[in-house]
């Protein structure tokens, strides 16, 4: 007996047509019907595909807003594994103000740049009548509908990821990747190291960013470092006695000395290194501009404030001195401390020293009758180091703790926060003591890890901590 023709594609079309028309209850029988007649491994093939009939993507199905509600209430490695599901639920994980408020809930901070202004942002179209022509629509943070608008930074580069070469505040996701790699690199990985030979003798003080180091040595020179080459582009001669501390920005750079003096150099402005000046013009181009003497010692530690051209130096001789470095004169002298002042910190109007006598202080610039504002007692030997970040101080002494004060409380009176070892002092820590309020002291920027030793080199760990 000969096989029947296979049905032609009109007759399949009838066919399907017929079984759309049955009831749903006649449908059911009649498949039940059929499948028994099937052999084994179709109807092995025809259960897969059912249950799969039966999923239902309830993220792709829900609001935007209901749907990322959801997704931040998981952990990061699930949130991470969501993202690979589907497009939509990749679209969704992706979101920036999911990954904003992650990056908050772990405690980090980030510096919002100012806003750019709105002619920046919204250029209209070259046309004929340009008062004809429509202002562009920003980008949305997400491919998701309904997400906020947001406007696009000023600086368009991108990374390999997408994301602006200037992310600081407009890709969230990378921000959050970098922290988090940052904090697990510092704790369980192995830094790269790169040696800087050059100086004579030790160094005693280093700043460095993506494109530079700047060293300040014992040998009484300043050498300015090319992280690319790894090779000496500058070496800055003037100071008789050896570098103690520095600082620089984009324009200037200021050294102090043992020999009592605090030099001003000035930085030419070109286009060689992004986002800052260059350093590897001739030596000439780098010239000091003002030297500042009224310190009666050496000069240990010095901040900046490029926005009011000041600058804030401590000494050995006890003093803290404030100085107007265009006018190149010393516009206030702060005394209080018996001994050598050993660091400064300085945000805004507020100075805080840290000295061998015991004490950590601070300062109010806008008052001038009055001494430190407060003085804050607790370490039992010489404080040698401090960090402020307007609210927060934290000191370290040769006592062997670190102290965190917290000036907003007891009515703005600094109290002990609490005080910790100095040999495990983790990232971001924070801890609750009784009758204080939590500490926490966030993590530095994104920026190569250094470190120095006083011989005649300069070790260098160069942005490993991110590979």
């Amino acid at each position: 007996m000969s096989d029947s023709p296979p049905p032609t594609t009109s007759t399949a079309d009838d066919l399907l047509a017929a079984l759309h028309a049955m009831p749903p209850a006649e449908l059911q029988d009649l498949l039940l019907a059929l499948l028994p007649s099937l052999p084994p491994e179709h109807l092995q093939a025809v259960t897969h595909k059912a249950r799969h009939l039966l999923l239902r993507d309830f993220v792709a199905l829900l609001p935007p807003e209901v749907a990322l509600a959801i997704l931040a209430r998981l952990r990061v490695p699930d949130l991470v594994h969501a993202a690979h599901v589907s497009h939509a639920w990749h679209a969704l994980a992706s979101d920036h103000g999911l990954w904003r408020d992650l990056y908050h809930r772990h405690g980090w901070t980030a510096h919002a740049p100012p806003l750019p202004p709105l002619d920046a942002v919204f250029q209209p179209r070259r046309t004929q009548d340009p008062l004809l022509a429509d202002p562009p629509v920003p980008r949305s943070v997400a491919s998701v509908p309904g997400t906020r608008p947001w406007i696009p930074p000023p600086v368009t580069v991108a990374h390999e990821d997408g994301c602006p070469a200037d992310a600081d505040l407009d890709c969230w996701p990378y921000l959050f990747q970098q922290r988090h790699r940052l904090l697990r690199n510092m704790r369980h990985g192995t830094p790269s190291l790169t040696v800087f030979e050059g100086h004579r003798e030790g160094i005693y003080c280093i700043q460095a960013d993506p494109f530079k180091l700047i060293s300040g040595s014992r040998d009484n020179t300043v050498r300015i470092w090319n992280l690319r080459s790894n090779a000496t582009t500058h070496v800055l001669e003037g100071h008789a006695g050896s570098v103690l501390c520095l600082e620089y920005n984009a324009t200037h750079l200021v050294t102090g000395s043992s020999d009592r003096s605090i030099r001003v150099w000035s930085v030419p402005s070109t286009h060689d290194d992004p986002g800052g000046p260059s350093w590897e013009g001739p030596d000439d181009t780098y010239r000091t501009s003002t030297i500042l003497h009224g310190h009666a010692e050496a000069v240990l530690n010095l901040r900046m404030d490029p926005k009011h051209h000041r600058i804030v130096s401590c000494s050995k001789d006890s003093t803290i001195r404030v100085w107007d470095w265009h006018r190149g004169a010393c516009i206030r002298a702060l005394e209080g401390h018996v001994a050598a002042v050993n660091a400064v910190q300085m945000r805004h109007d507020t100075v805080v020293s840290v000295s061998g006598d015991r004490t950590v202080r601070v300062w109010d610039l806008r008052d001038h009758h009055r001494g430190a504002v407060h003085q804050l007692v607790g370490h039992v030997r010489g404080v040698a180091c401090v960090a402020f970040d307007g609210t927060t101080i934290a000191s370290g002494s040769s006592d062997a703790t670190i102290r965190l004060w917290d000036l907003r409380k007891a009515g703005g009176a600094p109290v002990p926060a609490h005080a910790v070892p100095t040999n495990g002092l983790p990232v971001g820590y924070q801890s609750t003591v009784p009758g204080a309020a939590v500490a926490q002291l966030a993590p530095p920027p994104i920026a190569p890890n250094v470190s120095f030793a006083a011989d005649d080199f300069v070790f260098f760990a160069v942005a490993s901590l991110l590979d």
